[in-house]
């Protein structure tokens, strides 16, 4: 009986209270979270950031964030929420956006390899990025969902629960993977890096590429890395020892964190020439004409898609590169102009 109303009067495996701060501080840095990542998607918009596949698989990235942060702002994780359907959802889009996050950096982390050690375009494999991005996680995410495993985890918000079951899940369906995603992407860019540095010629050709490429999505992984590595450890001390309210601060923090990582990432990797109102303006004209233009049926007008068709996705990479630099170049020849 004594047992029965001890673990009533716990919250979040704490004394009722003492979660109820880091409860504040994953709300405070999620909400920051979703601000900055939707500043992150109006600029992907406006300059049209999605029409080439590394792109696109950055907007997917994104995305993912976003859904991961809502999905963590959703519920407080308090005794009531326990076994409730709301529960259940929050844990399955945790699990569904979380994973998706690892396979879209996992991806990206491919795309590099074959570009830059290859030399080959793997735009062509969009699908089967997509499988990897979206499917795969979905499938992940509905195994605990059929298994009834979704439920409180010890944190702010409801995941996998933590029965001895849980544990299982958390370590077959999450950690595991991480883990090895972690170890690939480490040993891939650090590969990559060393032969690029090694071999002279390499390193000229692919120069801008390097920079378009290699940098930004490097930045992903190893914020990914740095991340989950120090998920994994906390984790790991939940389970041999007792939880700890600076354990539980640590993982609000990390959740409310990502996304504000992810879209600095983003902003601090694109090109800075393309921050001006000139390309702002441009961006917000495109729209308007394709809104005209579907309204009335027609097709755009030819310089617009002959301007899409120099970026679209089934060109060559580094054509298209060339010719975006190219675009870039008018564009600041016209602002020098004005």
């Amino acid at each position: 009986m004594n047992t029965t109303n001890e673990m009533e009067s716990l919250d979040c495996e704490l004394p009722k209270g003492e979660c109820d701060v880091a409860r504040k501080v994953k709300v405070w840095l999620g909400s920051i979270s979703v601000v900055i990542l939707l500043l992150a998607f109006s600029c992907i918009l406006l300059l049209r950031k999605y029409r080439l596949t590394h792109e696109r698989m950055v907007c997917y990235l994104l995305l993912s964030t976003f859904g991961y942060t809502l999905a963590i702002l959703s519920l407080s994780g308090r005794p009531g929420d326990s076994g409730t359907v709301s529960c259940r959802l929050q844990g399955f889009f945790i699990q569904f956006f979380c994973f998706a996050e690892m396979m879209w950096i996992c991806s990206l982390t491919a795309f590099v390899y074959y570009f830059v050690i290859k030399n080959q375009n793997t735009s062509n494999h969009e699908k089967l990025y997509t499988v990897l991005g979206w499917i795969l996680p979905a499938i992940v995410a509905c195994i605990p969902l059929f298994t009834d495993d979704y439920d409180l985890s010890s944190a702010t918000y409801c995941w996998i629960s933590s029965s001895t079951a849980g544990h299982v899940f958390r370590i077959l369906l999450y950690w595991a993977p991480a883990i090895i995603v972690n170890v690939g992407m480490f040993v891939t860019f650090t590969y990559v890096i060393f032969k690029t540095r090694k071999m002279s010629h390499l390193r000229e050709l692919h120069t801008k590429q390097l920079k378009v490429y290699l940098i930004p999505i490097a930045g992903y992984a190893a914020a990914f890395l740095l991340i989950s590595s120090a998920l994994c450890i906390t984790r790991l001390i939940q389970v041999s020892l007792k939880t700890t309210i600076g354990e539980l601060i640590f993982i609000s923090v990390a959740a409310g964190l990502w996304g504000i990582i992810i879209s600095c990432l983003f902003f601090l990797t694109t090109d800075h020439k393309r921050f001006t109102r000139n390309h702002f303006d441009s961006g917000i004209k495109y729209y308007k004409t394709l809104l005209k233009r579907t309204i009335r049926s027609d097709a755009l007008p030819n310089e617009e898609l002959d301007e899409e068709c120099i970026l679209c996705p089934n060109q060559d990479s580094q054509t298209s590169i060339l010719l975006e630099n190219q675009v870039d170049e008018e564009n600041h020849n016209d602002e020098d102009t004005d």
